[in-house]
């Protein structure tokens, strides 16, 4: 940005500065006000991770939600309701996603756990055992950046790793891709689980490739599983 800045005295004539040039940061994704982190006092590695995370991505303490959950793979929806509650009422209404330090509870019933803290818990999947959702989410084509401010919904996500070592390895590689725009894969996952496997049957064939980055190459993999890439950026995954 550059400035010139006038003085204009009550008598004589007015005066200018020479120009001046001021350079500012430029803002990249969320800022640490905008997001909040849950930890899971109850799991001891959660606890590591979440301070790790919260430690290196400058989280303020006032956006950090303690939680005392059983280290179950899955809650019920009785179960959920107060730890949701709990957390829609300890964070601020600046933070506007969410990062999750456990990959146990990973689901609500038959929600992700992910899901259902953004969304809330959804009874029609589980009641009728499809994945036929009965309500359509207006964050879906949004441009919003702030979702809870403009739609009143955290996207959330889990930072799932199988151990504490490879958790402070992601955060620090991520840390270290902040602002680079990596170039990478996405990839769509065609799994054989015939019921929830959706994406890659109606994902449309004119977005694949670079058509829609000139960063990401959209790839569809008839695959259970994915090893041995360096480049993935996203894996979209019903298995």
């Amino acid at each position: 940005y550059f400035f010139t800045i006038v003085t204009i005295p009550e008598t004589g004539p007015s005066q200018k500065t020479p120009q001046v040039m001021v350079t500012l940061p430029q803002r990249s994704g969320l800022q640490p006000r905008q997001l909040g982190l849950l930890i899971n006092d109850n799991n001891p590695d959660s606890v590591i991770l979440g301070e790790y995370y919260a430690r290196r991505r400058n989280i303020p303490l006032e956006n950090i939600v303690h939680l005392n959950i059983s280290k179950v793979i899955q809650l019920s929806r009785t179960e959920f309701q107060p730890l949701k509650a709990q957390v829609d009422s300890m964070l601020p209404e600046t933070v506007q996603a969410i990062a999750i330090a456990w990959t146990m509870p990973s689901r609500v019933e038959c929600n992700s756990i992910t899901s259902a803290l953004a969304l809330g818990f959804m009874e029609s999947p589980c009641n009728t055992g499809t994945c036929t959702w009965a309500t359509s989410f207006s964050y879906f084509g949004s441009n919003s950046t702030q979702p809870f401010s403009d739609l009143r919904m955290r996207p959330a996500m889990m930072l799932a790793v199988l151990n504490i070592e490879q958790a402070k390895q992601l955060i620090d590689r991520g840390m270290a891709s902040d602002g680079t725009q990596t170039q990478g894969s996405a990839y769509i996952m065609n799994t054989n689980d015939g019921i929830r496997n959706l994406r890659g049957r109606v994902f449309p064939s004119s977005n694949l490739g670079t058509n829609l980055s000139s960063y990401v190459d959209v790839q569809i993999k008839n695959a259970n599983w994915i090893a041995g890439t360096t480049d993935a950026l996203f894996i979209f995954k019903n298995y």
